[in-house]
């Protein structure tokens, strides 16, 4: 005996039968009703509970940004496009839809093009398509109803739009203790080329046992001596110079990647035989250049042979401009591939 019906409870089974063609039968937000008219014997539209009768959505009086309500509008009406086999059914749910948004006190301007703009729609699955050719052109602010966009502007601009940005709050502004803690240590921090104490060009991984990078605040040459303004570590990216420890020969390259990384690829070059290709010339400059100057015999490890400076970390597409400029200020001799720039002070 089922436990239910002693204590007052009751359970009641219906069925839809395509062969008696009569009957409905509702699963969740799907209602299937039995119908001669379709080719399956049943036909579904969407289903709303009795206890949701005078439901409403989020409030259109509050602060939120009006993308917000559009938002809701838009996935409601794939949803009910999605769950309504025929069109008929979808437009009057779409009915329905317009009056619990103006229930909801949703801006009436939007919810009128926004349900025009679903009612065209004849794919079940998913919406149309909207092909962009061009980038919209968005302006976020903290106030966006002190900056509209009239209908005369629409027309003119068809991509111009205007979202909402939340602004800091006191109390982020009060507490956001990465903020202080970056801007106390740029105060204190000068300008120079440091080791980050966490990777192989400092000599902190494996075999590599000595940094390569001297904490240095100025980059001395044979003629000249050059102060540096940044404050550059392994984990940046940008140009630097490589210095010969014997014959103090210098050699400049670029990285968008972090320069530890980019020393990873010339560690790797170095362990390698000297290349024939004229593609790869550049890529073996470093130990070219000790093989021919200081001999083959006993070469020591690459963290041993060059230190290396961080001497400059400009945009990133400006790094060849820059390479150019570092090339002939220290006039590098290790570099074998000309710079074809034009001569940039």
């Amino acid at each position: 005996m089922w436990l239910g019906k002693a204590c007052g409870l009751e359970l009641t089974f219906r069925q839809a039968c395509t062969a008696e063609k009569t009957g409905e039968v509702e699963f969740l937000d799907v209602n299937h009703c039995v119908t001669i008219e379709d080719d399956f014997g049943f036909g579904t539209k969407d289903f709303v509970k009795p206890t949701a009768k005078g439901r409403q959505f989020l409030n259109g009086n509050s602060h939120h940004p009006q993308t917000t309500f559009k938002s809701i509008l838009f996935g409601e009406s794939i949803r009910l496009r999605r769950l309504n086999q025929r069109k008929d059914d979808y437009l009057s749910r779409l009915n329905r839809l317009k009056e619990k948004a103006i229930r909801s006190k949703f801006p009436l301007n939007m919810t009128n093009d926004m349900i025009a703009l679903a009612s065209d729609w004849e794919d079940r699955l998913r919406p149309p398509k909207c092909d962009k050719k061009e980038d919209p052109q968005v302006w976020a602010t903290s106030f966006p109803h002190l900056l509209t966009i009239t209908q005369k502007e629409k027309k003119l601009n068809m991509k111009a739009m205007i979202t909402y940005k939340r602004p800091t709050t006191i109390g982020q502004k009060l507490t956001n203790y990465k903020d202080l803690a970056l801007n106390k240590t740029r105060k204190q921090t000068k300008g120079g080329s440091r080791p980050c104490a966490h990777c192989a060009l400092c000599g902190c991984y494996g075999k590599n046992n000595k940094s390569m990078v001297p904490n240095v605040s100025q980059l001395l040459t044979k003629t000249k001596t050059f102060k540096l303004s940044q404050s550059l570590t392994c984990a940046d990216f940008g140009n630097y110079v490589a210095t010969c420890v014997i014959c103090h020969e210098q050699y400049v390259g670029q990285t968008s990647n972090k320069f530890s990384k980019r020393w990873s690829a010339h560690r790797s070059n170095w362990n390698k035989q000297d290349c024939e290709t004229d593609s790869d010339k550049d890529q073996m400059a470093l130990s070219r250049h000790y093989s021919e100057n200081h001999g083959t015999i006993n070469k020591p490890p690459l963290h041993e042979a060059y230190t290396v400076a961080f001497v400059e970390q400009p945009s990133c597409h400006s790094l060849d401009i820059c390479e150019n400029k570092w090339y002939r200020l220290i006039d590098a001799q290790i570099n074998i591939q000309s710079m074809i720039l034009p001569h940039v002070k």
